[in-house]
């Protein structure tokens, strides 16, 4: 059973007043109570938050230098991630897994196609040293994490995934070669950084073409599937319909080219009568004086 507390619990187990209470509610900070009014409970999270906040202000006034930080951070965390940094007494826990945590908020932003659960195994894999390097800017997380293989990785997991799905779409070798694409990554480090600056894209040295060459073929994987999955009855009878008119027109064409190429008849030569000719008919004479043509 979830537990939940009022408002009384809520102020002597935090040591915050009523009206901070209400003010950060106001703010965001605390998610509040379900319902206003008499018997309002408020979630386990708000206790972990309220306890958190002045720990990490202490703790952490180079990363989080307000209070509207420290709430951004906060407001991206799930509320297992609160309640395990509310339970660590440490005091360097605390800072080490918040900047595990700051550092794995950035990459799952960077890469929405890689699941949170990979980044966070493979963050695991890193000392604290290495992740506080990594959060204050001293060095590009290439540096120390194999981005390309993680990437790819789970490229291959949702493409094998894809395959034995039950919507019954075929993998296509189009849809292999639009997936299959590296990321790069800066040697140099990261420039222009303060102490306590959570790495940007741009300081941690990710190639921007990276990131676009990765939108537009979303893009345009989605938009494709789109248009085959609206394609209508009608636009399948249009299409029909064109190219049986062009067939037809390459029938007409090939016929008339068959005509022209037909030999022409050629007219027969008249020969010479070699027959002897009809004792009935009398031969022309010719008067060589008179140019005069009679009959003999």
């Amino acid at each position: 059973m979830i537990r939940t507390y009022t408002v009384s619990e809520l102020e002597q187990m935090s040591g915050f007043t009523r009206r901070t209470i209400s003010d950060y509610i106001a703010k965001g900070i605390l998610a509040g109570p379900s319902h206003r009014g008499r018997g309002a409970r408020y979630p386990q999270s708000d206790v972990d938050v309220l306890q958190l906040v002045p720990r990490i202000r202490t703790l952490m006034k180079k990363e989080f230098p307000n209070l509207k930080a420290l709430s951004a951070f906060l407001g991206q965390l799930s509320a297992r991630d609160i309640y395990r940094l509310a339970r660590l007494k440490n005091e360097q826990s605390l800072i080490d897994e918040t900047r595990r945590l700051r550092v794995c908020m950035q990459l799952v932003a960077l890469f929405p196609m890689v699941a949170p659960e990979s980044i966070q195994e493979a963050l695991d894999s890193l000392s604290p040293a290495q992740i506080n390097g990594v959060d204050a800017g001293r060095y590009p997380i290439g540096a120390v994490l194999d981005i390309t293989e993680l990437v790819n990785e789970n490229q291959q997991i949702a493409r094998t995934h894809s395959k034995t799905n039950g919507n019954g779409h075929a993998h296509t070798d189009a849809d292999e070669s639009n997936s299959s694409w590296n990321v790069s990554w800066l040697s140099g480090g990261a420039s222009g950084q303060v102490p306590g600056h959570t790495p940007q894209p741009e300081d941690i040295g990710l190639l921007g073409g990276v990131l676009h060459k990765m939108e537009r073929q979303a893009n345009d994987t989605k938009n494709g599937a789109s248009d085959h999955a609206h394609k209508t009855d009608r636009q399948h009878k249009r299409s029909e319909k064109s190219v049986d008119v062009r067939l037809t027109d390459i029938a007409e064409r090939l016929e008339r080219l068959e005509r022209q190429l037909e030999p022409a008849a050629v007219p027969q030569q008249q020969t010479a009568d070699t027959s002897p000719p009809c004792p009935c008919v009398k031969s022309p004479r010719v008067f060589p004086s008179h140019g005069l043509v009679g009959i003999k």
